[in-house]
């Protein structure tokens, strides 16, 4: 019995050292690898640079410049007053221009029967034709009436209101022709001091030398009297 307990505890023993020396071969120094240490990456680090604006200066205040005091106004001058004028005296009314008497005027056989037409040869200045035309028909003159006499009305405007040619020549036909547009041959009137008058006067008409014809105005009343008679 003593001898197999003796063979228990001597396999016992060396399974123990055979332990150990294992442990201690795997424990060596030499038995580890170290891996050598991995560096690591280096970083890449991009850095963008922004201007800071500077801070904004605060305004200074500027100091309140006070307004000048504004120079003294001039004294104001008030008008005087004129002295109102006098009161004029109202002056008497214009007195209406009576007309004249006319010496030796004759009614005219004509629509106004009240008109007095004064005889041209006691007018201060006798009535004329406007540039001394009177106005015919541009026709040949008649060779029987040679020289033609003529009565004829003129208005104080200077319209002619009638005319009658003397004698004989007042039916001829051809005389008619001739004297259809006498009365609208424009007149100075009659004058009688300053006032236009109406006017009535016998003239002589014969064909003159130029275009327009001639005449003799008025015919004295000596002259008319004998060429009616």
């Amino acid at each position: 019995m003593s001898g197999n307990r003796w063979g228990e505890w001597t396999l016992a023993l060396a399974a123990a050292l055979a332990l150990h020396g294992a442990v201690l071969w795997l424990l060596r120094p030499s038995h580890y690898t170290v891996a050598p240490a991995v560096r690591p990456s280096p970083w890449r680090v991009q850095v963008h640079t922004r201007e800071v604006p500077a801070p904004a200066a605060e305004p200074v205040a500027q100091p309140i410049a006070k307004p000048d005091a504004p120079p003294p106004r001039p004294p104001v001058e008030r008008p005087v007053a004129a002295p109102l004028p006098a009161p004029q005296q109202p002056q008497p009314p214009s007195p209406v221009p009576v007309a004249p008497t006319l010496p030796q005027a004759e009614p005219a056989a004509s629509t106004d029967s009240a008109t007095l037409w004064l005889d041209a040869n006691l007018a201060d200045q006798a009535p004329t034709p406007v540039d001394n035309e009177w106005r015919l028909t541009e026709m040949p003159w008649p060779p029987a009436y040679p020289a033609v006499e003529v009565r004829v009305w003129i208005t104080a405007d200077g319209r002619i209101e009638r005319f009658e040619p003397q004698g004989d020549a007042a039916n001829d036909p051809a005389m008619q022709q001739l004297f259809a547009p006498f009365a609208e041959t424009p007149m100075r009137p009659a004058y009688f001091g300053s006032v236009p008058v109406p006017s009535v006067m016998r003239i002589q008409i014969w064909q003159g030398d130029g275009p327009a014809p001639d005449f003799v105005s008025p015919l004295p009343p000596a002259s008319a009297a004998s060429a009616a008679g």
